[in-house]
């Protein structure tokens, strides 16, 4: 993604921005933040939902993990957590 790591997540841990990427399967579940290790987690009952983490890239950019469960549009979720983060990034 093109953008630092630092932004993607804080970006992606952002519950006020979650209904513009988060994919609806996912906003009933219970978020557990790792920051340290920028991960995210979605739990429902005990269980993961989903999963996400960002690394640095290297020269502003980052590489974005996000685990799914199979009927979950992942691909659709990250192209909309980019444009949520090229907002994020360029508001003000």
């Amino acid at each position: 993604m093109p953008a630092d790591a630092d932004i993607v997540f804080n970006t992606a841990s952002d519950d006020t921005r979650a209904l513009a990427w988060l994919p609806p399967s996912l906003r009933t579940c219970e978020i557990v933040v790792h920051t340290e290790e920028r991960a995210l987690e979605w739990r429902r009952d005990d269980e993961q939902c989903a999963y996400l983490r960002v690394e640095p890239g290297g020269a502003g950019t980052s590489e974005v993990e996000l685990q799914v469960p199979d009927d979950t549009d992942g691909d659709g979720a990250l192209r909309a957590l980019e444009a949520e983060v090229a907002d994020n990034f360029t508001a003000g």
